[in-house]
């Protein structure tokens, strides 16, 4: 008798690639949004905060000194 050797459909084959590359991809973007550790956080939020304070002394410098409207 001969044997027949069948190959796995290609809808499987597509399925376990899709998986695979979905758990790779997703692996990926978990590590990329996780949250970042407390000494990480309070550099970034020191650091933001140090830009908004001189971008404030620059607009300060820069605006005329205005008084009280009176209406």
């Amino acid at each position: 008798m001969t044997q027949i050797i069948r190959s796995k459909p290609n809808h499987e084959r597509g399925f376990t690639l899709g998986l695979v590359l979905g758990t790779l991809f997703g692996a990926s973007l978990g590590s990329l949004l996780a949250p970042q550790s407390c000494p990480d956080n309070g550099n970034q939020l020191d650091f933001q905060a140090e830009r908004l304070r001189k971008r404030l002394r620059e607009l300060r410098e820069t605006l005329p000194e205005v008084g009280p409207s009176h209406n």
